[in-house]
């Protein structure tokens, strides 16, 4: 089921115009064709920072420490996932080139065979990704 609902009416909405706006839109659930990329992409960078404790910031940073760099290659290889961005397109927004998004996800996929529950931990972001719903 949805476990979470996030509003975006326009900014600068009076309260009405928003509730037009939301009760004539649709509410779509997370799906890589459902919803625009950017969103999507804000969504799993949110998640992901909420579940290792990093903020945003730093998981966009060129900070390495474990923690930080663990939350990236993990957003990289979840949006190489869920998106059809290029890997070029991925490095840009965390201000990288293809050749290292390409090693993130190596190196996740790796993480999936060497890592104790490290599957059902990356199972599970998804599926918190994919359950949010959106109103836009």
């Amino acid at each position: 089921g949805v476990k979470n609902v996030i509003c975006l009416p326009h900014i600068g909405a009076s309260t009405s115009e928003a509730q037009k706006r939301i009760g004539s839109e649709i509410v779509s659930i997370i799906d890589p064709g459902n919803i625009p990329t950017d969103l999507l992409i804000e969504r799993i960078l949110t998640t992901v920072s909420s579940y290792y404790g990093e903020s945003v910031e730093n998981i966009k940073s060129k900070k390495k420490t474990g923690n930080i760099a663990t939350a990236r290659h993990v957003a990289i290889y979840i949006i190489k996932q869920l998106t059809e961005l290029t890997l070029k397109e991925i490095g840009g927004i965390f201000d990288r080139d293809h050749s290292t998004v390409i090693s993130s996800i190596e190196r996740i996929e790796n993480n999936i065979k060497t890592v104790n529950n490290f599957e059902d931990e990356l199972t599970r972001l998804i599926r918190d990704i994919k359950n949010t719903a959106v109103l836009f």
